[in-house]
């Protein structure tokens, strides 16, 4: 679908841009391709301010200046900057002929846009074109676009090269846009590499291993789509070549030597850190049996001493009168001689 067909409204005039990156002001909205236009209504030359009183220019005055400090140029917003498109009436009674709406937009870098439309038939065309040309609803647009391709029922019988009617057909296909295009090649291609390969009918020499290159791409359904060197040929194959397979148990041995490599340097680590807290746990036991070794010692010989101590106080107790005259007694005889 061309871009062009998705606008509905190129033009608006008369919107009131009531909230966004502008100060509220008169305008006209437009649609083209790739940008929502915003082009603001010409102004009256400015009026002079008048005094209210206090100094300061009054709001009617400002309000009749028609926003003479307003930002005159175009506002540009690109389509695919939309996130949601939402579009809300002014007065909720069917029975009016034409009711205004506001149309708001919310952008993915979280700015909002409200403009206010006199009609809400444009504002809904506005609306439906915006979300088309952002594709914020691609698979219903998807489906449109198939619906709209031509097709052929069975019992329509193929045009004859030489009927006038060949020469009619050929319009009715170059009308159609790239996209529609494409499609129809990639159907007709994939129908026709189907019926090829289900028939058996691949040239043999196409057949060699050593000229098969890597699978291009695969589908959902898991087709594998190759293709060759020599020539554009393309085709679907359900298994895969000998080299794959060899490659893909390279692939396994490679993995599993990589796990068990893992396994043994873990095993080595927890091995070395056990170790580490058993040696840990040794010292720190021998640590504590040498210091009750030495506490005990030292308590042996503090009691040795208290018990020495007690033994000379009780012999000097003992020593009776008679050994002390036998004491002085020696004492003056040998200072006699």
């Amino acid at each position: 679908m061309e871009l062009s067909e998705a606008i509905e409204r190129c033009r608006v005039d008369d919107v009131f841009l009531c909230e966004g990156p502008r100060p509220p002001q008169k305008g006209s909205l437009g649609l083209i391709g790739h940008h929502l236009i915003f082009s603001p209504a010409p102004l009256s030359p400015c009026l002079p301010a008048m005094d209210s009183g206090d100094g300061s220019p009054s709001a009617a005055t400002a309000a009749d200046a028609g926003g003479c400090g307003t930002d005159q140029h175009e506002f540009w917003l690109l389509h695919r900057a939309i996130d949601r498109v939402i579009v809300e009436p002014i007065s909720r009674d069917p029975n009016l002929r034409q009711q205004g709406a506001f149309l708001r937009l919310k952008c993915k870098n979280f700015m909002h846009l409200c403009f206010e439309l006199n009609a809400l038939a444009d504002c809904q065309a506005v609306a439906r074109s915006i979300e088309k040309l952002s594709n914020l609803h691609p698979q219903l647009q998807q489906q449109q676009s198939m619906n709209d391709l031509p097709t052929m029922d069975d019992d329509d019988d193929l045009p004859d090269e030489n009927s006038p009617e060949t020469g009619q057909s050929e319009p009715a296909l170059s009308n159609l846009s790239a996209s529609h295009v494409l499609r129809l090649i990639a159907l007709f291609l994939d129908y026709l590499l189907q019926c090829v390969h289900e028939d058996g009918g691949l040239d043999p020499k196409f057949s060699d291993e050593q000229m098969h290159l890597r699978p291009l791409c695969v589908d959902p359904s898991g087709r594998k789509f190759w293709h060759f060197n020599n020539d554009t040929w393309l085709f679907m194959e359900e298994g895969s070549p000998g080299w794959m397979d060899e490659e893909k148990t390279q692939k396994e041995a490679h993995i599993d030597a990589k796990k068990e490599s893992k396994s043994t340097t873990t095993k080595k680590k927890r091995e070395r850190h056990i170790r580490t807290i058993y040696d840990k746990r040794k010292r720190k036991k021998g640590k504590k049996e040498q210091k009750k070794a030495t506490e005990e010692q030292e308590q042996y010989t503090k009691r040795n001493r208290r018990n020495d101590q007690k033994r000379m106080e009780e012999e000097e107790k003992n020593i009776t009168r008679q050994e002390v005259d036998e004491a002085c007694k020696n004492l003056f005889t040998g200072m006699h001689l």
